[in-house]
């Protein structure tokens, strides 16, 4: 079995680390790691549909323009409950919606559900960096240091990572495949997955001392 293919089940299934932490400390969490909760359900239910349909050499195309989409709406609503200004709230709300219906006209339009999403997930890393920029940057200001941000701080740098890491591998995707990239983003992927475990646990043992 070469190693490329061990790390790519890891970094497929690596999903179920925060899923299942986040199960373990379900009523100590806020909504919005509840919402990355379901995020991570949501991504462990289709990266074993993919595998399946890898597997047995069906199109699975279909999965990432639908994946794709859902992940806006599930990060949208994290960001949307961190950043409480009224404005900010309507920018984000703007830029789900938008991108939301870029993604739709997308499949029906430029791409189909026989092809890849890649252009939706260029767009989608590039709207996670900005957002993870800007509200690093917002806590910062706000608390006086990234120290005092707790959990958040995790979250956002394993969003971060895996978005800004993943950025050239989706770009290039299409008219450039690159191996390296491609290692690169499930190594990303698995780190930033043990980034939302560490964010999880933190918020869960300080809910529980009720510090």
């Amino acid at each position: 079995m070469r190693l490329s293919y061990i790390l790519f089940l890891f970094a497929v299934f690596s999903v179920v680390i925060p899923l299942i932490t986040s199960i373990f400390y379900i009523r100590l969490l806020n909504i919005d790691m509840k919402i990355l909760a379901a995020l991570m359900l949501i991504t462990t239910m289709v990266e074993g549909i993919s595998f399946y349909l890898v597997k047995t050499e069906l199109n699975y195309f279909w999965l990432q323009h639908i994946y794709t989409p859902l992940e806006c709406i599930c990060w949208m609503g994290i960001f949307f409950s961190w950043l409480r200004d009224k404005k900010i709230r309507t920018i984000i709300t703007i830029l789900c919606t938008g991108f939301i219906l870029y993604c739709i006209l997308n499949m029906l339009g430029h791409d189909n559900l026989k092809t890849t999403n890649d252009l939706p997930a260029t767009l989608a890393c590039l709207l996670f960096v900005g957002l993870c920029c800007f509200t690093l940057i917002y806590f910062q200001r706000k608390n006086k240091g990234l120290a005092s941000i707790g959990y958040y701080y995790w979250i956002i740098a394993g969003l971060l990572l895996a978005s800004a890491g993943s950025l050239a591998f989706f770009a290039f995707y299409r008219g450039m495949f690159s191996y390296p990239l491609y290692i690169t983003h499930l190594v990303l992927n698995v780190i930033s997955y043990g980034l939302y475990t560490i964010g999880i646990i933190w918020l869960g043992r300080r809910t529980s001392s009720g510090v």
